[in-house]
């Protein structure tokens, strides 16, 4: 579908999904992808949403931005803002520019969305509830933990009485929330949520399975927080060393266990200078130098030689 980019002896035998995609990005610029999909913006929207996903997913939140842009304006221009694919798209950038550390326009972007869901197709359709998901998570990142911890707990009571199993969205958005609760320091919910979702997850997907996997996180977190230290550290340890076999040791997912690990080992005493340092140099592949995580990083760098 799309040429290869660049000339022969440029190319890599074995290349890495990062250089897949930026090849594909060159076919896919303003100037060329008309011409390679002349006449045809739904399937260029599909394709920017695709890329842009998979950016996300490897942590290029900069680029995932750029080609969910252009995926949202196309769909809103050929689609309009009550379309499926159009919202879906509007909650993909929330995402992106949340994890890129642009927090407002991400809150603002996931107001918008919540709206035209609720207007669009009604209170408990799946969009609007995975846009509530969205929603408060925006308004926690932005300090508005009242309105967040509001949110999630209307989010929770409509997915109680929503028909349907326990489907990847569905599991993913209760662990957004259990995450929120988590993060508002309303720590017996956000165990008793997360540890229900990590047994629905094993049950539902696997116990391999990246969903299953990214509940670890925020559920070791909790564990440390309410004092067992033993399980948190375990449960890191194990998964941590998953992580980097299965998505790699610079994966923004990676780094995340890795650093409810570093506070495990930080709590007990143990020494983790290593693993700080190996941290720190995994946000410096992900993000710019002064977003939140490379920061964050560097605080517990320089604590840990202390």
């Amino acid at each position: 579908m799309l040429n290869s980019g660049g000339q022969a002896s440029e190319t890599k035998v074995d290349p890495t999904i990062r250089e897949l995609l930026d090849r594909a990005a060159l076919e896919l610029s303003e100037d060329n992808i008309g011409a390679n999909f002349p006449d045809q913006p739904l399937l260029q929207a599909e394709i920017l949403h695709t890329v842009g996903s998979t950016y996300l997913g490897v942590g290029a939140y900069e680029k995932a931005s750029e080609f969910l842009r252009r995926a949202v304006d196309l769909r809103l221009q050929h689609r309009g803002a009550g379309d499926l694919e159009t919202l879906t798209s509007m909650r993909t950038l929330v995402l992106a520019l949340e994890r890129g550390g642009k927090l407002d326009e991400a809150a603002s972007l996931a107001d918008e969305t919540l709206t035209l869901c609720r207007e669009q197709l009604g209170d408990n359709h799946p969009s609007t509830l995975r846009s509530m998901t969205y929603r408060a998570q925006a308004y926690w990142r932005v300090g508005q933990r009242e309105q967040a911890v509001s949110l999630v707990e209307m989010t929770l009571e409509r997915y109680q009485s929503a028909p349907g199993g326990d489907n990847g969205d569905r599991l993913n958005d209760m662990l957004v929330l259990g995450d929120i609760y988590l993060r508002v320091g309303k720590l017996d919910d956000a165990v008793a949520l997360l540890e229900d979702v990590h047994l629905r997850a094993q049950a539902a997907l696997g116990d391999d399975h990246p969903l299953t996997l990214k509940v670890i996180a925020p559920l070791a977190y909790a564990y440390n927080l309410t004092g067992r230290l033993d399980l948190s550290q375990r449960l890191c340890e194990e998964t941590f060393e998953l992580m980097k076999t299965k998505l790699g040791d610079d994966h923004p997912k990676t780094g995340e266990i890795g650093s409810v690990l570093l506070i495990a080992y930080n709590s007990a005493g143990k020494y983790a200078l290593p693993l700080a340092e190996a941290l720190y140099d995994m946000s410096k592949v992900n993000f710019s130098d002064d977003h939140p995580t490379t920061l964050l990083r560097l605080n517990n760098l320089g604590q840990t030689h202390l």
